[in-house]
């Protein structure tokens, strides 16, 4: 048996969609054998790097981090993570939507409102990352006004209509 999580508030309230450009979403690969070099690492990264987005994945035993950052900080970055034995698999331009809270861990459903919003809009989003009371979508550079419309169709900022 299937179970599919939905909610229902339309449009949800948020305290607010910002739409953060120039960014570069920067993809980098390990070996298994490397998580312990691979979290200290990504702690070193997390503290001078303080990027717009990070995430994590073990496909195949692969670990693999995801970072959407600004431009300005990519050079030393690939050279951080290079020095952890990492490989740097794809680096592209990107945007970055936030959706901010209140506390989505609650709230069953959310990220498939968001993705509904991005597909009638005509976007395919790169990354998509949640975490308590905030949602991350980035998309690409020219695709992010309409993004962020299609994300407005179903979440509204408080005191907007």
């Amino acid at each position: 048996m299937e179970t599919v999580a939905v909610y229902n508030e339309h449009p949800v309230k948020v305290y607010g969609v910002k739409l953060i450009e120039n960014l570069l979403l920067l993809e980098a690969s390990g070996r298994q054998h490397d998580l312990p070099a691979l979290a200290l690492a990504a702690q070193d990264i997390d503290q001078r790097f303080r990027p717009a987005l990070l995430m994590a994945s073990w496909p195949d035993d692969a670990p693999r981090l995801c970072f959407c950052l600004e431009r300005a900080q990519a050079a030393e970055l690939e050279r951080a993570l290079e020095r952890a034995g990492l490989t740097i698999d794809q680096r592209r331009p990107a945007s970055l939507i936030h959706l901010q809270g209140p506390h989505f861990g609650d709230r069953f459903g959310i990220v498939a409102l968001a993705l509904d919003g991005l597909v009638l809009a005509g976007v395919e989003a790169l990354a998509v990352a949640a975490a308590v009371h905030s949602l991350f979508v980035v998309v690409e550079p020219s695709l992010a006004e309409r993004a962020t419309r299609g994300l407005r169709d179903h979440f509204s900022p408080a005191g907007e209509a």
